[in-house]
């Protein structure tokens, strides 16, 4: 995601500097969690502290101040659209929140079929009444639009309010 916007927002995002090559390690064993992948990667050093060290030290003020500016940056990145629900490589992309067997493998080609995944993926889990409430309100038409999967205080630089990466 760094890589791919990199340059092509008007707000300042760190620089891939070093990724290595992912390693694949087969799955032997479904309750045997073997470390698979890279587990980090090098980027440039920006300006700022991270949100999540100064903001419970911060006015309302300078909270609404980094919220409008939050604001601008997500209606910046929603300008980007795709013809398909994930990564911007064109692959699945990673939830946690379902680790294996229950990643997807590949992308989806519209809402309607993401939402089938997940209603699927849940109905293993879930009583189906709980399952169409949970997933009635999401728009089975809505276009896709690039969005920010970790949008968390830790990942916001800031130097006072004014956000810098």
């Amino acid at each position: 995601m760094l890589k791919f916007l990199h340059n092509k927002l008007s707000f300042r995002i760190p620089q891939v500097v070093y990724h290595p090559p992912y390693r694949v390690t087969p799955i032997t064993h479904p309750r045997i969690c073997e470390p698979t992948g890279v587990w980090y990667f090098l980027m440039e050093e920006l300006p700022g502290v991270t949100l999540e060290s100064v903001i419970d030290t911060m006015t309302v003020d300078e909270l609404n101040h980094v919220a409008d500016q939050l604001s601008e940056i997500m209606a910046e990145m929603r300008q980007f659209t795709s013809t398909t629900v994930g990564s911007v490589t064109g692959g699945p992309f990673r939830n946690t929140f379902f680790p294996w067997p229950f990643e997807p493998e590949s992308s989806w080609s519209s809402a309607e079929e993401f939402i089938s995944y997940y209603r699927d993926l849940l109905s293993e889990f879930c009583a189906p009444d709980y399952v169409e409430e949970l997933l009635e309100c999401l728009p089975r038409d809505a276009s896709i639009h690039l969005v920010h999967s970790d949008l968390y205080p830790r990942n916001i630089l800031v130097n006072g309010s004014t956000i810098t990466s």
